[in-house]
């Protein structure tokens, strides 16, 4: 069992919260390395600057990767180097100084995985974040959609659930095949997340459904390939700015080319 099922990445605990969360009595908790009982888990607790009374070692998490120095004495070097084949995971929490957030809290950063080290007592480690699938970036997204629209996360396209209006949530399978077969450029106006957002947009783009899945009977097969089209947020809300009547996406497409066609003409 992975103890990074019941966090959230971004989130801040502070040890005691853990403590609670997890029904901790051990009190290693309180120093760098951990191992909470039950768990197949190790959990790095990072302070960036030390404070003058602890040992000066260098810590620093540069994007996805964290440059981490380990125990002084090596006690739980080879527990790091080794947690992949042992089945463990690698969890980071992570602050600058201590008192960076409430509590002494420090920010979940996520599963990491070891990739090199060097030297001894304390060895200089260099582990990376571990990369999510894109099955579970379009769940994320998909969850965060329906939080953003206070509905709850079922996962079936045309179930109806009991709402004040009859709503359809989004499948995430059928999202991440359509994501696969037709990328993550809108194919109405080409705009990529990524290339504006850069690394935050990275993999990001909505689907829609050709025929409105609130128009689904039943729950039915859908074909990713000929009955859905990925699209940005802006054309996605265009499309169904008219709840009732959903435009195409080739007449929105023609819209969109237009438009461009008069404001290059202006010019």
């Amino acid at each position: 069992m992975f103890a990074s099922d019941y966090l959230t990445v971004g989130n801040i605990y502070t040890r005691k919260e853990l403590q609670r969360q997890f029904q901790i009595k051990d009190a290693t908790i309180n120093t760098g390395v951990f191992r909470p009982s039950g768990y197949d888990s190790i959990w790095l607790f990072i302070t960036e600057l030390k404070p003058k009374d602890r040992p000066q070692l260098h810590d620093k998490l540069e994007g996805e990767t964290l440059y981490w120095d380990g125990q002084p004495t090596g006690r739980t070097d080879k527990l790091i180097i080794h947690h992949q084949t042992q089945g463990l995971e690698l969890l980071v929490f992570y602050r600058h100084h201590k008192d960076e957030f409430p509590g002494a809290g420090f920010k979940y950063e996520g599963r990491f995985n070891y990739i090199s080290h060097e030297g001894s007592e304390p060895a200089h480690f260099i582990l990376k974040k571990q990369s999510l699938s894109l099955e579970e970036i379009v769940t994320k997204d998909i969850e965060a959609l329906l939080i953003e629209e206070d509905i709850k996360t079922i996962y079936q396209a045309g179930k109806t659930m009991p709402t004040l209006v009859n709503t359809y949530e989004r499948n995430p399978k059928l999202r991440t095949e359509a994501v696969k077969l037709h990328g993550t450029r809108c194919q109405i106006c080409g705009f990529s997340f990524a290339e504006t957002y850069g690394e935050l947009g990275k993999d990001y783009i909505e689907a829609h459904h050709l025929q409105p899945i609130a128009s689904y009977q039943n729950q039915e097969e859908v074909d990713p390939q000929e009955e859905m089209v990925v699209v940005c947020a802006n054309c996605h809300r265009m499309l169904h700015r008219n709840p009732e009547k959903p435009l195409m996406p080739e007449i929105l497409q023609s819209i969109v080319v237009s438009r461009k066609q008069k404001v290059e003409e202006d010019e």
